[in-house]
């Protein structure tokens, strides 16, 4: 045996001997989120945005892991106690689910919409904003779309903070009052991902405090 038939059966002995798991894909809208995206999600991923990406659709899971944070709300909005405490109709007999429903209209363009409401409504503050785990809706070509916009900006680049003085993310100023804001460690559900920070962003919106 020479020594180049040694170093094969090695390499076979070493790939035969790797345990094989079968591992899913991420979860698009949280690509750290170990719990994965929930049905309602997939079912919107696989319909609209698996075919634009040009990606693969991501397999349907069941409801039932309730060690994650977000599976098991569906069933319990749906309880009839808690339908009642949202005075949900008592003739209203459609089951709520998250995404659910078909959506009717036509797609607007949002540079459009963000000049109306610019130089048309003249809203007073408009605030964009992403979680950067997110890559669906990703805050790169968020940034780049509020950039083309054309504004000037009013002051640099910079981090925000929660009251305790961690870095929550950063956010760009523009003239007009428009910023876009970026939340560190947030999937597409902010709220969900980084309460705290959440919580902080909406009060530098209506203007309980400041960036």
């Amino acid at each position: 045996m020479n020594a180049i038939s040694i170093t094969l059966q090695m390499k076979r002995f070493k790939c035969g001997s790797v345990q094989e798991e079968s591992v899913s894909p991420p979860n698009p809208y949280n690509i750290y989120d170990d719990c994965g995206a929930n049905s309602a999600y997939i079912r919107l991923y696989n319909r609209y945005y698996a075919k634009k990406l040009n990606k693969k659709p991501i397999r349907e899971r069941s409801n039932d892991n309730y060690n994650c944070p977000h599976d098991g709300y569906e069933d319990y909005l749906n309880l009839p106690q808690v339908r009642k405490a949202l005075h949900v109709r008592t003739e209203d007999t459609h089951k709520w689910s998250d995404c659910g429903g078909e959506y009717e209209g036509t797609i607007t363009g949002q540079r459009k919409v963000i000049n109306e409401l610019l130089n048309t409504y003249k809203i007073g503050k408009i605030v964009i904003f992403n979680g950067n785990f997110d890559t669906v809706c990703d805050f790169i070509d968020n940034q780049r779309f509020v950039d083309s916009l054309g504004l000037t900006k009013v002051s640099p680049y910079s981090s925000w903070t929660t009251p305790d003085g961690s870095v929550a993310g950063f956010v760009q100023h523009y003239e007009k009052n428009l910023s876009f804001v970026l939340v560190r460690g947030a999937g597409h559900m902010v709220p969900h991902d980084k309460p705290e920070p959440a919580l902080q962003l909406l009060k530098n919106i209506v203007g309980i405090t400041q960036f």
